[in-house]
């Protein structure tokens, strides 16, 4: 395989480069867009260029995203997220979790969410009898929610 020859170029911004691809990036247009501070300065370009991609430019933003949700994007690699989790977690902020209750059957699941139960927080704020009475929630449901909530300090009112 031959190599092409580096040639000279110049981006309609002015700024003149070599490239011996046919990409037409201007390397000093990449510099200029890179952030100086905050989460996306940490991260490489094709991880930042992901996450601006889709609107996440806040580290509230990303805090709106469970890790899996960040891991499926394209460009995103899993070096990125101990960066991310640890910029969130300067700012007092997680990823929204994935599922607060693990192993919950998918009628289940549905009933919290018809409820608008979305988080171990809010499940704290019925009784057991209030969970127990929602169509889909059998007794086996139960144990899986205390474990959730004791997991995080909570458990179900009294």
């Amino acid at each position: 395989m031959t190599r092409q020859a580096k040639q000279k170029r110049t981006c309609n911004k002015g700024h003149t480069y070599y490239k011996s691809s046919d990409c037409p990036t201007c390397p000093t247009c990449e510099k200029l867009k890179e952030p100086a501070s905050g989460f996306l300065a940490l991260l490489s370009n094709p991880a930042r260029n992901t996450l601006l991609h889709y609107g996440i430019d806040t580290i509230q933003k990303l805090a709106g995203f469970t890790e899996k949700e960040i891991l499926d994007l394209h460009g995103m690699g899993k070096a990125s997220m101990p960066i991310l989790r640890k910029a969130l977690e300067e700012k007092g902020l997680t990823f929204k979790d994935e599922g607060f209750v693990e192993d919950l059957s998918v009628p289940a699941r549905r009933a919290l969410e018809n409820e608008g139960i979305k988080s171990a927080e809010k499940l704290a704020e019925y009784t057991e009898k209030e969970i127990l009475s929602l169509h889909g929630i059998g007794p086996s449901s139960i144990p899986k929610m205390k474990r959730a909530l004791k997991k995080r300090g909570l458990s179900f009112k009294e």
